[in-house]
């Protein structure tokens, strides 16, 4: 059977409800006329292959089938034998593969050989190819003996596996119609219509794969494939979604299809989710986003920004913004996660190198999101969309550009006063209130009332803010250097403040991740003020989200604030060990203090060592030189 027209028909006729020609017509976009024909020459077709069409006045046509299994066989060189007999092995699976899902009922094997012309040995083979493609989406083969063989699983994930791998790559079974390129361009046209009318534009991948699924569910839904969505707890969309999926239904010529009521309200309503899972939280054009946020999704977002405030010390939870911004993105997120939609970030790689301690932070939200969606890794693409959102409120965090400041002086009052001055009228755009003392009232001083600390000679006592040796004059090498601290450019003198040579440790002897983080919590407890459950809430973290990016470093953290001061040891270890599945060599333990040491500060060590950790080379070449002074030379190049 070479025409597709017929092959629709048939497909239309496989019910146990009579069609009229007035129906079918307008489902397969002929006339009436046409219609009568093509059935006619359908049933001649049929003929001696165990079946023909039953016709009856005021009722219509219907399929009769008088013998399963020489009907099978028919079917299965009807749906894989179109368009001449395939040669390449590639050929021969993408024929399989198509063909076997378009078939209502099994298919034997020495029938698919018969189709083919070939061996039973080389069926196998194309077999086993087909098998691995249908595994890629939750697809299988049935075997039964006597009946043979059929694709089960998800119709979503059938419609899905045609549009990514055929559709998308300007392939086109004749499955899917003789004009699928002509309904597809025109459909595009209208579709581009109602989103502009509606507000809901799209990204542009997003707005091909939405027509490329519209290609296959119509092609499915005329061969008799419908789907149904069994789920009573569905998301919520907007009106503008559903009077939009509606249109474009009529638009596919589906409004009149003959596959039941109940299963056209399914393809809409699947239809409306898949427009709503294809659009993105930063797109809400005149009328807003409206996008339908639930009280489970807030609770999640919450529950993200906590954990983020808590590991980074940057205060995100407060950030109202930043959390609409994040539920607005979650909710079309959870569509796309749940019903497999792909989404496409065409700045993945940019995000990553220049936004690194955001796109860390994404991957955090994403352990804290996979186990709610069914436990499998969130797709890097969505990551680096959350990412930009959470980029976005960190910048927000930097607007403030004024600084309190201390100078601590061993001149007398009136050098201090002059060194003030002079700072003032340098500087007086970046500095807010600026205190002085001297070196009798440091022990006393409240530190919390400033940002930083500019002294004109050394201070043997520690202080909790940066601290910067200047010249008692301001010459413009030490001008220089006050304008960077106060700009944040104040890496080094961070990294020193919060890691030092005391905390980049070289000793562990452990070749187990159990065995290291033991060694590292007990040096860690020797030497710093922690709570007396720190090992326990390091392991209890390490249970519950697991922080490995893949290049050979870990980043354990406490589960919670338990340390008096933020600090950091790096830990460079003798041998790779094995890492919840990947081969380590850097350990950074970070653990946020509850002190004020100030949210810019935190950042800095935050996003330092995030773009530390995500730079391969970086980590290759201390793990081949491991010194402190490398590892600084590393971080400031």
């Amino acid at each position: 059977m070479s025409s597709s027209r017929s092959r629709r028909l048939l497909g239309l006729l496989q019910t146990d409800e009579w069609s009229t020609a007035q129906q079918l017509a307008a489902q397969i976009g002929r006339s009436e006329k046409t219609v009568r024909t093509s059935i006619h020459e359908l049933d001649g077709l049929l003929e001696g292959h165990g079946a023909h069409i039953e016709s009856k006045a005021r009722c219509g046509y219907r399929l009769q089938v008088d013998d399963k299994d020489a009907f099978d066989a028919f079917m299965a060189k009807s749906a894989l034998a179109g368009g001449g007999a395939p040669q390449s092995v590639r050929e021969r699976t993408d024929y399989l593969v198509v063909g076997m899902l378009y078939l209502m009922g099994y298919v034997k094997g020495q029938d698919l050989c018969n189709v083919f012309y070939i061996s039973c040995s080389t069926l196998s083979s194309c077999l086993k190819s087909a098998e691995a493609i249908f595994a890629q989406y939750d697809l299988k083969l049935d075997r039964r003996p006597n009946h043979g063989m059929r694709v089960v699983g998800d119709e979503t994930n059938v419609r899905r596996l045609i549009a990514e791998r055929y559709v998308r790559e300007q392939s086109y079974p004749s499955e899917l119609g003789d004009d699928a390129q002509e309904f597809l361009a025109r459909l595009a046209r209208v579709a581009r219509g109602l989103l502009a009318e509606y507000d809901l534009p799209l990204t542009e991948f997003s707005f091909e794969s939405l027509m490329d699924y519209c290609v296959v569910a119509r092609s499915r839904v005329l061969a008799g494939f419908t789907l149904r969505l069994h789920d009573d707890d569905l998301p919520e969309v907007d009106e503008r979604v559903r009077e939009v999926a509606e249109r474009l239904l009529d638009a596919m010529g589906l409004s009149g299809a003959l596959c039941g009521e109940q299963n056209l309200a399914d393809e809409k309503r699947y239809l409306e989710l898949y427009l709503a899972g294809s659009r993105t939280a930063n797109f809400g054009g005149k009328n807003g986003s409206n996008f339908v946020i639930n009280e489970r999704t807030d609770r999640l977002t919450l529950e993200i920004l906590r954990l983020l405030t808590n590991d980074y010390g940057i205060n995100l939870l407060d950030n109202f913004d930043l959390r609409m911004q994040l539920n607005q993105h979650l909710a079309p997120m959870a569509i796309r996660l749940r019903y497999g939609m792909r989404a496409h970030n065409p700045l993945l790689g940019e995000i990553k190198q220049n936004y690194p301690l955001a796109y860390q932070m994404a991957t955090l939200a994403g352990e804290v999101l996979r186990p709610h969606f069914g436990g499998e890794p969130i797709p890097e693409d969505e990551l680096g969309f959350i990412a930009i959102i959470l980029q976005l409120g960190v910048e927000r965090g930097r607007l403030v550009t004024k600084h309190d400041v201390l100078i601590v002086s061993d001149l007398g009052r009136s050098s201090s006063a002059l060194l003030k001055r002079r700072l003032e009228q340098r500087l007086g755009d970046h500095l807010g209130k600026v205190y002085l003392c001297d070196q009798f009232d440091l022990e006393t001083y409240d530190f919390g009332k400033v940002d930083f600390v500019f002294t004109t000679f050394p201070i043997k006592i520690p202080v909790p803010k940066p601290v910067l040796q200047i010249g008692p004059f301001l010459d413009e090498v030490d001008a220089r250097r006050v304008e960077d601290m106060l700009k944040g450019d104040v890496t080094l003198d961070v990294i020193d403040a919060f890691i030092g040579p005391e905390r980049f440790v070289t000793s562990i002897s452990a070749t187990t991740r159990e065995g290291v983080l033991n060694q590292l919590c007990d040096l860690i407890c020797a030497h710093e003020h922690v709570d007396e459950d720190f090992a326990e809430l390091v392991f209890a973290r390490e249970r519950l989200i697991q922080m490995c990016l893949g290049n050979g470093v870990a980043l354990p953290h406490p589960n919670g604030i338990a340390s008096d001061n933020t600090f950091a040891y790096v830990v460079v270890l003798l041998h790779p060990i094995e890492w919840h599945g990947d081969p380590v060599m850097v350990t950074i333990l970070v653990s946020m203090g509850r002190s004020d040491e100030g949210d810019d500060r935190r950042r800095v060590l935050s996003e330092t060592l995030a773009r530390f950790a995500l730079d391969t080379e970086a980590v290759a070449r201390l793990a081949s030189s491991p010194s402190y002074e490398n590892f600084r030379a590393l971080l400031g190049s």
